[in-house]
C-alpha cells in the first residue's frame, strides 16, 4: 500500500456520509439549505412523527369501525 493512502482515512463502505465537497471559499451550509445537520434532523423527526401519527390514527379508526359494527349488530338483534 502506498504511504499516501495509508495516511488518509476513507469512509467505510455502507457508512452514511453527511458532508459534501464544496469549493474552499464556500460558506458553510445554512439552516435552510437542506444540507445542514439541523435540516437532516428536522426531516428525520418529521418523518418519524408522521409514521407514529399515522399508526395511532389507523388504530383509532380501526377500533372505531369495530365498535360501530358491534353496536349495529346489537341494534339488529334487539329490534
Amino acid at each position: 500500500m502506498p504511504r499516501e493512502m495509508a495516511n488518509k482515512s476513507y469512509p467505510q463502505a455502507g457508512s452514511l456520509v453527511l458532508f459534501r465537497k464544496e469549493s474552499p471559499m464556500a460558506p458553510p451550509p445554512g439552516p435552510y439549505s437542506g444540507t445542514s445537520t439541523l435540516a437532516l434532523v428536522a426531516r428525520v423527526s418529521a418523518f418519524s412523527f408522521g409514521l407514529v401519527y399515522g399508526s395511532v390514527k389507523l388504530k383509532y379508526l380501526q377500533a372505531k369501525a369495530k365498535s360501530q359494527k358491534k353496536s349495529e349488530a346489537k341494534a339488529k338483534d334487539h329490534h
